[in-house]
């Protein structure tokens, strides 16, 4: 049996935290997908749009690994309910949950949108840029901005 959309997506990002390649996800993006998050729902679109979202989302930490706790899935969408544990860029722990929206038409995504606790996630990364400040930790890396200061985090 052919896996769902759904299933390619976990995979994929699976890959992408692993490996750093992006072309799996990118791959299953329809030519007009909007992709963003709570922070930013909707500035992104198609695949070139999910490339820049995904890539940056991995640039954002140093090790990440998702755990999808609970999966609901329709032939019209999905949702994802995660847990992400890595460590800043710096080499910090961290640790946060959220929940993926995934709209599908056919065999693509129409749309994602990932919603999580951004306080806490900024707290646990500003605090590993705060460490490589004081020269405790890496030096910062350089970051890709996209447009309105957007920053894609899962």
């Amino acid at each position: 049996m052919a896996a769902t959309v759904t299933e390619r997506f976990m995979q994929a990002l699976e890959r992408l935290e692993r490996e750093h390649k992006v072309g799996d996800l990118v791959a299953l993006y329809a030519p007009d997908a909007r992709v963003g998050n709570m922070l930013d729902p909707d500035s992104l679109e198609g695949p070139e749009g999910a490339r820049g979202f995904w890539n940056l989302y991995r640039r954002t930490f140093g090790e990440i690994h998702s755990t999808f706790e609970h999966v609901l899935e329709t032939e019209r969408g999905a949702a994802l309910e995660w847990v992400s544990e890595g460590t800043t860029p710096h080499g910090l722990p961290l640790r946060y949950r959220g929940v993926m929206l995934l709209e599908v038409a056919g065999d693509r995504i129409k749309r994602s949108c990932a919603y999580f606790d951004s306080a806490t996630l900024g707290h646990q990364l500003s605090r590993g840029l705060q460490r490589a400040e004081t020269g405790e930790g890496a030096q910062p890396s350089e970051s890709e901005e996209l447009p309105g200061g957007w920053m894609p985090l899962l």
